[in-house]
């Protein structure tokens, strides 16, 4: 008999404990109509402290949805948000894109990237972008025109940039991982530019994301900038080629140039107190020419030397980067480490205060061969 009524009891609180998880399902579940999904939110600074943006909406007869809210940290400015919102709640799982306006990336990204490392419904792989001279709300908000969201212009705007090799969309778990490494990390930078400028029949008010290097971040705060020109060579250094041209002059005429190698090489020197007196940077490149008209070796010759000039001239932009702001955001450092260990060990100076003074040198060197195109000819 006891045994009964310990199973029956045992029942009960199974029974019990099942029909609250199903009301508890209940009272959170909702249809995807009455949801307006979020795809990219914006961070920025005003008199209030904070001030999020977002621009959601792409379910059928939904339209957009671009909202803006202040507040003193991002969970109230959220729920803020929430109450803009007329009927629909806003969900957040399907955000793609974060942007962030200069003046929020100087004061740091820490409550971002903790936020989402935190949050239920966004992610830490979501791509980052910081808007060079302006806020995220400006894109965030007008972006795109009344009928496309900034997260659709984004996406070809990524799209494309990746291909040609210019830049790469790092990610906010990319730059709590490389910053916790390095110290530092690189972030992709949008600027931006009226839509009516490519577009005469688009509104005055309607602006377009164009991307433009990168942003330079040490402990989580923007310190610098490095070109999109020059942004090319990171990924050369990277090893990330792309599909894009490199564009050199031959008397007087443009003549694309297609990267198809490139090999990074660190030399150290050091002296007899076993600090480290030089670094030379190399790059290895190895192009392709796809001219209708095949160029005689002297032309050859000539746009080796010309790309060998630009290339340099790049690496010697994002060298003197380093030196500027103290960051070794391609992570030389533990490459050293690994390839002259002992030397590394036995230096009695550290690394990050080396680099604002220590003598770097580009060096490059190019071989130009015929594309595919002129080897059939």
């Amino acid at each position: 008999m006891k045994r009964f009524f310990l199973l029956l009891i045992v029942i009960c609180m199974m029974f019990s404990t099942g029909c609250s998880t199903i009301n508890s399902l209940s009272a959170n579940y909702r249809e995807i109509e009455q949801l307006r999904l979020v795809h990219t939110i914006g961070f920025d600074t005003n008199k209030d402290g904070l001030e999020l943006s977002v621009c959601a909406g792409e379910q059928k007869n939904q339209g957009l949805t671009r909202l803006s809210a202040s507040g003193l940290n991002i969970s109230d400015t959220l729920a803020t948000l929430q109450n803009y919102s007329n009927k629909e709640e806003l969900y957040y799982a399907h955000t793609r894109y974060v942007l962030v306006g200069e003046e929020y990336a100087k004061q740091g990204l820490e409550d971002v990237l903790e936020y989402l490392e935190s949050s239920n419904q966004l992610r830490s792989d979501l791509p980052i972008f910081i808007v060079r001279g302006g806020n995220a709300s400006d894109l965030v908000l007008n972006a795109g025109g009344k009928e496309h969201g900034i997260y659709e212009v984004l996406e070809a705007v990524i799209r494309d940039c990746t291909q040609r090799g210019d830049s790469y969309p790092y990610t906010c778990g990319d730059i709590a991982c490389f910053s916790a490494e390095y110290g530092s990390a690189l972030a992709c930078v949008l600027t931006t530019t009226p839509t009516k400028e490519i577009d005469p029949s688009a509104d005055d008010k309607d602006l377009t994301p164009v991307v433009s290097g990168y942003g330079i971040l040490k402990d989580g705060k923007l310190v610098g900038y490095i070109s999109e020109d020059s942004a090319q060579c990171i990924n050369l250094l990277l090893g990330e080629l792309g599909t894009g041209d490199v564009t050199v002059e031959l008397n007087g005429q443009p003549v694309s140039l297609r990267i198809k190698k490139a090999e990074t090489s660190l030399k150290p020197s050091f002296g007899p107190a076993g600090t480290m007196t030089e670094l030379t940077v190399g790059l290895t490149i190895e192009a392709t020419m796809e001219e209708a008209e095949k160029k005689d070796k002297q032309d050859t010759e000539k746009l080796n030397y010309y790309l060998e000039e630009v290339i340099t001239g790049w690496l010697n932009d994002i060298l003197l980067a380093m030196h500027n702001t103290g960051c070794d955001f391609l992570g030389f450092g533990p490459q050293i480490a690994i390839t002259h260990t002992k030397q590394w060990e036995n230096n009695p100076v550290s690394w990050e205060s080396q680099l604002k003074t220590l003598p770097m040198n580009a060096e490059v060197q190019c071989k130009i061969t015929l594309g595919e195109n002129e080897q059939r000819r």
